[in-house]
């Protein structure tokens, strides 16, 4: 698949446009994930919403950015907008967003098409299309051993017919309850998660704090199947970009041990080193199963 058939966004502006017009639209259409700058009909700059938005919820945001035009803002912001062609395939979009400073790889990047025009991409919607084409493919078979070395023990994960692994819990997976079912909701909250990290995240909004963490219940249990999914596939560029974005999650709740786990099997996946790679998983997901009740009890004693 390509990046020109990722859903992306036409909103462009100019960089006179005042910033309150851009958050205006923002809150107008809350599926835009961002703005394309536009001078003279070339790419000027990019407004990412997500760091935008943590911008004017600042003290004094009206006066320093509200009432002035967005060349002001994108001075702010900094970065400069990653643009791609269209036919660059998912997997190599997805290095070239890991390859960006850490502060920049969830700004949406820009596509351009055949015909000239541009478009906004969401980091989100490129997850969701490597993950739906990692649930499509078949998996690739283990490649031989080289120059006659002998051949490493198979890992169970990678090997298509090998039976299944059992789970963290020693429960195989066709009997694991999905990951949504809390069975055991005594985690330690302060130990796995950290509402004053949570806060001073966000700001202190509180409505801010249940949305992220909404949105991280919902979407990150099906990351760490698609992990799985692309370590079968032997998927190292999918599996590092999922595995960064549990990593963001996590941090962003103070899950230390999550975003350790995390950021191991990250880097074991950028080395292409997939034979540490299960090992790494399988630490992630006992940290991730942790994780996520304990979080769910978090946003629980906010209501």
């Amino acid at each position: 698949m390509r990046i020109d058939q990722l859903p992306s966004f036409n909103y462009h502006v100019s960089a006179e446009t005042l910033t309150s017009v851009v958050r205006a639209e923002f809150r107008r259409r809350p599926e835009l994930p961002g703005a394309l700058v536009l001078q003279d009909r070339q790419l000027a700059g990019v407004v990412p919403r997500r760091r935008a938005e943590e911008q004017f919820l600042r003290p004094f945001a009206e006066e320093a950015v509200g009432g002035r035009p967005l060349s002001t803002l994108l001075q702010v912001l900094g970065g400069r907008p990653l643009l791609l062609e269209g036919d660059v395939p998912l997997a190599k979009a997805a290095d070239a967003v890991l390859a960006r400073p850490v502060e920049y790889q969830y700004d949406p990047f820009v596509v351009r098409r055949p015909d000239g025009n541009v478009g906004l991409v969401a980091v989100r919607d490129l997850i969701a299309a490597m993950s739906a084409e990692l649930s499509s493919s078949p998996p690739t078979a283990v490649a031989p051993p080289r120059n006659g070395a002998a051949a490493a023990a198979p890992v169970a994960s990678i090997n298509p017919n090998a039976s299944p692994s059992p789970s963290p819990s020693g429960t195989p997976p066709s009997e694991a309850k999905p990951r949504d079912v809390v069975e055991d909701d005594s985690a330690d909250l302060e130990g796995v998660v950290s509402r004053k990290v949570a806060f001073e995240q966000m700001d202190g909004d509180v409505e801010m704090v249940k949305q992220i963490g909404g949105m991280v219940l919902d979407m990150c249990p099906g990351w760490i199947d698609d992990m799985q999914q692309a370590l079968d596939k032997q998927d190292a560029g999918g599996l590092r970009l999922l595995a960064h974005s549990l990593k963001s999650s996590a941090d962003k709740f103070g899950g230390e041990a999550t975003v350790q786990a995390a950021f191991a099997l990250e880097r074991v996946a950028a080395d292409e080193d997939l034979e540490k790679a299960a090992p790494a998983l399988e630490s992630l997901r006992a940290e991730f199963d942790r994780f996520l009740p304990a979080l769910r009890r978090l946003l629980a004693d906010l209501d």
